[in-house]
């Protein structure tokens, strides 16, 4: 059932950066300086619009472009990280073709589903469906 994995995850950046290896030296620094962008340009309270899930919906679900742009911004982070070296018991296996339109659509009708879970991360409620949609073989 949704949300039986779910825990109060919280992304460490420091431990995810030092997860990847010597090779990946470019992706650390791709990683950190968005990272550092985003907290230098991003005002204190929109961090905090993140915490839940109810908080992601109101921006996925938000007409407004500037809105959608944070919502795919954040779908389109958590992906590459469950991708390239899972977040917590998630890992996925999102194709290169799938675009954030089509993710943001699975994590909106997630939520729409599953109301009930709007107060867990936000990290939690977009890597369950991406979890459930883009399985990695032999899991």
């Amino acid at each position: 059932p949704a949300g039986s994995h779910r825990k109060a995850n919280r992304i460490n950046l420091w431990v995810f950066l030092n997860h990847l290896g010597e090779k990946d030296r470019d992706m650390k620094t791709l990683m950190l300086t968005v990272f550092l962008t985003l907290i230098l340009t991003t005002p204190a309270h929109a961090f905090v619009a993140y915490g839940t899930g109810r908080d992601l919906q109101d921006k996925c679900t938000d007409g407004r472009q500037v809105a959608r742009a944070y919502c795919d911004g954040y779908i389109s982070a958590i992906a590459s990280a469950l991708n390239y070296v899972g977040i917590g018991p998630y890992k996925t296996c999102i194709p290169q073709e799938v675009t954030v339109n089509e993710m943001r659509k699975i994590v909106v009708q997630h939520m729409s589903d599953y109301p009930q879970d709007l107060m867990y991360t936000a990290v939690d409620l977009i890597a369950e469906p991406l979890v459930k949609n883009f399985p990695c073989e032999g899991q």
